[in-house]
Parts: C-alpha cells; structure tokens; sequence
C-alpha cells in the first residue's frame, strides 16, 4: 500500500473498528474503491464496493455457473481482513467478467453496456 506513515499507523489503530477503515481508502490504500458497505446487523460483514462515482458492486463469487452473493468479513487482525478484501475484490471483478463475457454476444449494446459496471461494460465492448 503506497499511504503515509500517519495514515498507515491511524489504520492500524483502527484494525477493531473496520467500520473506521474505509474513510482510508482514498488515501492510497486502493485506487478505485472508495467505500464498502457494512451490513447493519453484522457490523464485520462487508457487503459491496463503492467507486468515486457512486457506481456499486456487490461482493460476488461464481458457483455453478452464476453469480451468487458472498460477503466478505471484517475480522481478525486488520492486514488479514484487508487481505481478504483485496482477494474479494479481485475474485468478485473475476467473476463478473466471466458473467460479462457471455452476454456481450447476447444482448443489445445499451442493455449490456446498462447491466454491468462501467468498466465491464469497456472491456466487453472492445471484443
């Protein structure tokens, strides 16, 4: 992670609170994702990303085929939590890519384009 050593050791005095974490994240900690969503009876469980420009994306796994919804979780040490969001947030890009490669030859240009987050959506464009 390229932050400052203030920011860093703030971080990691937050690693209890992982609801205090995410103000963090502009700072350097991830470049595109600027919030999570936690969810309001499990304050660990970490529902979806946020982008800058508000788009949203739900932490999502491949089973069988389809995507089916996989929160992740907020717990333990604070370089373990952020370490499995990171794997979340690669795996759940993965697997709407994977979703995404298929609809791109069936459906219209606006609905695929208007179905898939918007960076999904330029890459599926460019085949």
């Amino acid at each position: 992670y390229f932050i400052s050593d203030p920011t860093l050791l703030e971080i990691l005095s937050l690693g209890s609170d992982p609801q205090s974490v995410p103000p963090h994240f502009q700072s350097g900690l991830f470049d595109s994702v600027t919030s999570v969503a936690f969810d309001k009876a499990d304050k660990y469980k970490m529902l979806e990303m946020s982008s800058q420009q508000g788009e949203r994306v739900k932490f999502q796994k491949i089973t069988d085929g389809v995507l089916v919804d996989s929160p992740l979780m907020a717990k333990g040490n604070i370089e373990v939590w952020l370490q499995a969001l990171v794997d979340g947030m690669q795996a759940t890009v993965r697997g709407v890519i994977k979703v995404a490669s298929t609809h791109v030859n069936e459906q219209d240009l606006e609905t695929f384009i208007f179905t898939h987050p918007a960076q999904i959506s330029l890459l599926g464009i460019q085949f």
